[in-house]
């Protein structure tokens, strides 16, 4: 199997349209340039560039088990002299195939939402005169790997994050976004009616365990408790994404339930309609990825923060507590509570609704601020 991939959508070769480059990774990088495709397909020609995450079979080694040890390798990996080299790997470690990429392609633009192809982006750019746009993949706790040199086109959630970019790379370009999210992320108009066609009990309280794209071990405590303690009120959808361990250690403790326990568990593996899931739910409890965060919001889902990855999420974190998108309950004592108190009382859930509902119109913004500045910076060109 080739290590990148790369395509053409498929009206690319009988429309004379802009071809726009779209470059990503794996895992959540992936869910950004596949919204960004969404929302530009209508008036550009899409080519697409996947490489895998560096590194990412020890990165989810420590996702999965020990998410709090990656706060020191994130924190190194900030030191001036480790940012240079980690550039230099990127710079000649990428070169060959993004290379004859743009040169089959010849896009009038590119876009990334992976901070690797940077030093190659950065150097492109300012040979061909052509816009590149740098999609920087943490809301909050940017690294400043992150964020592309001067003239490429950073762009970032919000204001806040505005500021934090420029104290860590004074004169960057910067514009304020959103969060790309797919248009299928969207409130549901008849939860009710969405649980049916997804087998669900329609009036059942529904929880939504989320691992984020590679799963979380903690899924299976959750799991477990809720089941046991609350088997009369509750069903659950655990996403175990790409985790087939943790799918299968699952499969198998549900086979071993009563019949009826069993018909209030649905186990979903790695999925391209995480919306359904989603959608469905009253409450979402994951990992604090920032795509699991702001889809569920697009839904107009509370969320509950169960686990992050130390360092890299920590922002996501104050994010949750700051526009009162949920809870963040990372302490199991405090985690069951919670659960238990809303088991007990859905309405503790409504206190976040307004709340949630306007970070929801922010994002649906976020489409049609991509279009605007895309076509704008196209237009300078003609």
């Amino acid at each position: 199997m080739p290590s990148h991939v790369d395509r053409r959508s498929p009206a690319a070769s009988a429309s004379h349209r802009p071809v726009i480059a779209i470059l990503s990774a794996n895992q959540g990088h992936a869910s950004l340039a596949e919204a960004a495709a969404h929302h530009l397909a209508d008036r550009y020609q899409i080519v697409t560039f996947q490489q895998p995450i560096k590194a990412s079979d020890a990165y989810t080694l420590v996702y999965r088990y020990i998410p709090w040890a990656f706060r020191a390798v994130y924190q190194v990996s900030t030191l001036g002299l480790i940012q240079a080299l980690a550039r230099w790997f990127f710079y000649w470690d990428d070169a060959q195939k993004m290379h004859a990429f743009l040169h089959r392609h010849q896009p009038a633009a590119c876009l990334t939402t992976y901070f690797s192809y940077l030093p190659i982006l950065e150097k492109w750019q300012r040979q061909t005169g052509r816009p590149v746009f740098n999609v920087v993949a943490n809301p909050r706790t940017t690294h400043p790997l992150e964020i592309a040199a001067n003239p490429v086109n950073n762009f970032v959630f919000d204001e806040f994050q505005v500021k934090r970019a420029c104290q860590l790379k004074p004169g960057s370009y910067l514009t304020e976004l959103g969060w790309l999210t797919r248009p299928e992320f969207k409130p549901a108009t008849n939860r009710k009616s969405l649980r049916t066609q997804l087998k669900l009990d329609p009036d059942r309280l529904t929880f939504t365990l989320i691992g984020g794209s590679e799963g979380s071990q903690t899924l299976s405590r959750i799991t477990k408790y809720l089941t046991q303690t609350h088997r009369e009120h509750i069903q659950l959808v655990v996403v175990c994404g790409t985790n087939k361990l943790l799918l299968q250690e699952l499969t198998s403790w549900r086979a071993d339930l009563p019949t009826d326990l069993q018909a209030n568990v649905h186990l979903v593996g790695f999925t391209t309609k995480l919306e359904e899931y989603v959608r469905v739910a009253d409450l979402v409890v994951g990992k604090a990825g920032p795509n699991s965060l702001f889809e569920t919001t697009a839904c107009e889902v509370p969320f509950v923060a169960m686990t992050h990855i130390s360092g890299q999420e920590d922002g996501n974190l104050e994010l949750i507590q700051e526009k009162q998108l949920g809870m963040v309950l990372e302490e199991w004592s405090e985690l069951v509570a919670y659960l238990d108190l809303v088991v007990n009382d859905p309405t503790q859930l409504e206190r976040f609704t307004k709340h949630i509902k306007i970070t929801a119109e922010y994002l649906r913004q976020t489409g049609p601020r991509l279009k605007a500045v895309v076509s704008s910076a196209l237009a300078e060109l003609r």
